[in-house]
């Protein structure tokens, strides 16, 4: 964690609410805590914090997020959170956060340990790499052929998997030194900002563009990711059932 400040502010949601994870309203959000930092407890450059939630017997997911400033409302860059957060299960991938990785049975007592997780390097702290993809339309296959993933809540682009024969295995076969990479964030196509756009209409628009063999220009988001410091942090979530 870079601060022993701050809070930590966490929802727990449950499994009639996953389609709403990360919540963005309260619907189906069984419990919305906070936990002060200040009185964390120090050893071997680490922190650790303890709370406890009560809620019912079920099937929850749990996300948190520490904000330095103790204002709830998590700050990102490029839809990826600057600030640090918290998965129950501890699975973090590049995207919107999935409520099947995060989901866990409580039906007794329980008590789980969760990691601070940095996407941006602690402080938000991130070089990010704008990488264009040019095409003119007269590619002998015009196709991207890449698999991809809504980036947050259904809206934006970012590449799960590059196939080869497409547009942009072909590309970076030219391109070594600007290429596309997994995990890289579709910013714009043909200078339009696409990353506040759903998933569904950025594919209505591709395929448009391919099946009319449109020229194209396709800018893409390389983040490198700057590893956080030695000092980590643990929170110890207890959740008891009533």
């Amino acid at each position: 964690m870079v601060s022993n400040k701050g809070t930590i502010f966490y929802s727990i949601v449950g499994e009639d609410g996953k389609n709403n994870f990360p919540p963005q309203n309260e619907e189906n959000v069984v419990l919305i805590g906070e936990v002060k930092v200040e009185d964390a407890k120090s050893s071997d450059s680490s922190f650790e914090v303890t709370t406890t939630a009560m809620v019912p017997p079920g099937t929850y997911a749990l996300i948190a997020f520490h904000s330095v400033a103790g204002v709830n409302k998590m700050r990102t860059k490029m839809k990826i959170p600057k600030d640090g957060i918290f998965l129950s299960n501890n699975v973090f991938k590049l995207g919107a956060p999935k409520f099947k990785d995060s989901e866990f049975v409580l039906n007794k007592d329980t008590s789980m340990e969760l990691n601070i997780k940095y996407f941006l390097g602690p402080g938000g702290e991130v070089v990010i790499k704008k990488v264009k993809v040019v095409t003119t339309g007269k590619e002998k296959v015009y196709s991207l052929a890449i698999l991809f993933d809504a980036l947050n809540q259904g809206n934006g682009l970012v590449v799960k998997k590059i196939n080869k024969k497409g547009l942009i295995h072909e590309w970076n076969k030219s391109n070594s030194k600007n290429a596309v990479k997994t995990n890289d964030i579709l910013i714009s196509i043909n200078g339009k900002n696409v990353q506040d756009v759903s998933l569904e209409n950025i594919k209505v628009e591709m395929k448009k563009l391919l099946s009319d063999r449109a020229p194209m220009e396709l800018e893409f988001g390389h983040i490198t990711e700057i590893k956080a410091s030695k000092t980590t942090t643990t929170t110890t979530t207890t959740t008891t059932t009533t």
